[in-house]
């Protein structure tokens, strides 16, 4: 008789199981071993590349960011000094020179932002 069935020819539970699809504690742990002993360490040089290809990652995203909001400032900076400038209107009659000085007014022409989400 065969070593594998129980008296009278039926297969073992673990036979059934295994036939229909479910998993046992013993073979998730036995898959769990082969997985440890396929893992292999990891060497210096690839450990180095991955933390040297992070780092550059991310020192070029801050870079981004950096450029960005300087752009945002010089545009914001410009803008307002625009806005303080004094205009000067030169009008040219016959043969006399006018010379003209226009102030403009101070006006805040930023848009109120939505508080959003607070944490």
């Amino acid at each position: 008789m065969n070593g594998q069935q129980q008296k009278g020819g039926l297969p073992k539970e673990s036979q059934v199981a295994g036939g229909f699809g479910f998993v046992t504690v013993e073979d998730r742990q036995k898959w769990e071993q082969a997985r440890q002993l396929q893992r292999r360490p990891e060497s210096a040089a690839k450990a180095f590349v991955k933390g040297f290809m992070s780092g550059m990652t991310e020192y070029g995203s801050k870079l981004n960011d950096a450029r960005l909001r300087a752009e945002q400032q010089k545009a914001v900076e410009e803008e307002h000094e625009a806005t303080l400038k004094k205009t000067t209107r030169r009008t040219v009659k016959d043969a006399e020179t006018e010379v003209e000085t226009v102030d403009i007014e101070q006006r805040d022409i930023r848009e109120q932002l939505d508080p959003g989400f607070e944490f």
